[in-house]
């Protein structure tokens, strides 16, 4: 891979501008203060802001502690899935029925000022959000929900998104996405923290239940439960070949734009996608024998995209969840502005097809993908 270029212009849309900052200082020491000399203006973006920002973000807590602390999150459901798996559109469906919450761009990315400083920071927002994500063409929008482990990023050290802005530390947030095997001081931070997280939006969400969707979140499923007994888990899963390479693509467009470090590599981009998957997969069927069968429910994505109606009306049905009918006319409408929308195509070289092929068989033999032959293997999926 080719060395990054020093971008034209700082970068207004990253993830860690609303990172609070105590965390942002902890994030330095933890990397040593390294920053490539090219990202040393978006690092003091961050720092400017955060330190701006900080004393706002410790009334707000003070102010919302006992609120907060009252609140009693009732039968979240975890979207579960790799990265690429069909987890958004999933997830933005769901989020069309009025009766759940979610955590919001605003919500997401300013987590800390979210309540006492929102109404200043969503024009702001708005205006820097893109109108499409980088690595599948998207659409943003401020009605629309994102992944919380952003918000995590932002109140936490121990968020796999760190390993996407410090490259060069990857194996300590790549360890910390496996929240079972922290050490018990690192596990009882993450705890608190995540916990926080949820109950300040369900304060946020006016005690409406969450529907939550971090990829991340597919290799700590049983600890999920344990925090959540009445949680749902759906887990969502899709062609590897599919996954695989979209995203190692995803992850490459994501260091070219939050990175503060030099680097990475092409062919550790390969390595770390081919073994979170295989290390997720390996957790999350472990984690499946912990989590009551009327509470777990696995779909396909390619069945899901054919009949997205009847499978939401399954889901419901599932986990007795009510409002299927009174949101149905959302979930149309939702789905009728994305028949529009085109997939990407990417290329797969038939080394990454025998690499797949040789680690993830037992991804293939429990859902029943066909194994292609990386000689006759199409090469763009």
């Amino acid at each position: 891979m080719k060395k990054r270029k020093k971008p034209a212009i700082l970068n207004f849309g990253h993830i860690l501008l609303g990172c609070r900052f105590d965390v942002w200082i902890r994030l330095l020491i933890e990397n040593h203060f390294h920053i490539s000399p090219a990202y040393i203006p978006q690092a003091i973006l961050i720092t400017c802001l955060s330190l701006l920002l900080f004393p706002f973000a410790l009334i707000e807590r003070l102010i919302l502690a006992i609120p907060i602390h009252k609140q009693k999150p009732k039968q979240p459901l975890f979207i579960l899935g790799h990265w690429r798996s069909g987890t958004t559109f999933l997830q933005n469906l769901l989020s069309k029925d009025p009766d759940h919450g979610f955590f919001d761009p605003v919500n997401t990315i300013t987590i800390n000022n979210a309540w006492l400083l929102k109404p200043i920071l969503t024009p702001l927002i708005k205006k820097q959000l893109p109108t499409a994500r980088p690595m599948d063409n998207m659409v943003y929008q401020l009605d629309l929900p994102m992944e919380e482990v952003y918000a995590l990023a932002n109140t936490c050290t121990l968020s796999f998104l760190h390993l996407l802005t410090f490259p060069e530390n990857a194996q300590r947030y790549l360890d910390a996405t496996f929240v079972e095997s922290l050490p018990q001081k690192d596990r009882r931070r993450w705890e608190r923290a995540y916990k926080y997280l949820i109950k300040k939006q369900t304060f946020i969400c006016k005690g409406k239940p969450l529907i939550l969707k971090s990829p991340s979140n597919t290799a700590i499923a049983a600890e999920l439960y344990h925090l959540y007994p009445d949680a749902c888990f759906l887990h969502i899963h899709r062609d590897p070949y599919e996954v695989i390479v979209s995203t190692i693509y995803t992850l490459q467009k994501i260091l070219d734009t939050m990175a503060l470090q030099n680097d990475h590599k092409e062919q550790l981009l390969e390595d770390l996608t081919l073994t979170l998957f295989t290390d997720i997969f390996t957790q999350l069927f472990k984690d499946m024998e912990k989590i009551p069968p009327e509470q777990f429910m696995e779909i396909s994505y390619e069945e899901f995209e054919k009949q997205p109606l009847e499978y939401l009306e399954k889901i419901y049905a599932k986990f007795h969840l009510s409002g299927f009918e009174k949101a149905k006319p959302r979930f149309k409408q939702y789905l009728d502005g994305q028949k529009s929308y085109k997939k990407n195509h990417l290329r797969i070289s038939p080394a990454l097809v025998e690499r797949i092929n040789k680690q993830l068989g037992f991804y293939f033999t429990r859902y029943g993908y066909e194994m292609k032959d990386p000689n006759t293997f199409s090469q763009e999926v």
